[in-house]
């Protein structure tokens, strides 16, 4: 089944010294199976809010996924072992359009934790847990490729992507590969 994971937000360790500056530069590998998506590096923080996600291919229910998190340091790449600000792993889906919490399990007390959504289809009915948005964006599949089943399962309203109070965008930075 196609799976859409929104990451929201959560807080990650620290590990910059704080006499270079308070917070960490935190981009994030979530990986399902064995597809890996990248997210944008939020500068000076260790409570990130991401308000993005990633459409991973068909994924059978309940394949293993992991979420970690690095603290990016300028001319390095983000993935460093000694730079690891988070790490949380499940082989057990949320429920489909549920907002769900991960709790980082190196950390006893629960105080790293990440936000997110899982949205899939559920009963092998083709349908996400919401209205799938066709071409006319009126929920009805007016045609398309999302009526066809080929683009993306919108969920519904106070359940989806409308409930992400975007406002200004954050000071992101790019790693080049």
């Amino acid at each position: 089944m196609d799976l859409h994971v929104f990451l929201y937000d959560g807080i990650v360790r620290d590990k910059d010294p704080a006499d270079r500056d308070a917070a960490s530069d935190v981009g994030c590998y979530f990986t399902v199976g064995a597809q890996t998506f990248t997210s944008d590096i939020l500068l000076n923080t260790n409570e990130p809010n991401f308000r993005t996600f990633f459409e991973f291919d068909c994924q059978a229910k309940d394949t293993p996924y992991t979420l970690e998190c690095y603290d990016q340091d300028m001319m390095l790449p983000l993935k460093r072992e000694d730079q690891l600000v988070y790490r949380a792993s499940s082989d057990e889906w949320p429920a489909s359009g549920e907002r769900a919490t991960l709790a980082d399990k190196e950390d006893g007390n629960a105080a790293y934790v990440m936000s997110y959504k899982f949205v899939y289809e559920r009963d092998g009915d083709g349908r996400g847990d919401g209205d799938r948005v066709g071409a006319r964006g009126d929920g009805q599949g007016g045609g398309g490729a999302a009526a066809a089943g080929r683009g993306h399962a919108e969920p519904g309203p106070g359940r989806g992507r409308d409930d992400l109070k975007y406002g200004a965008a954050p000071v992101v930075a790019h790693s080049v590969p």
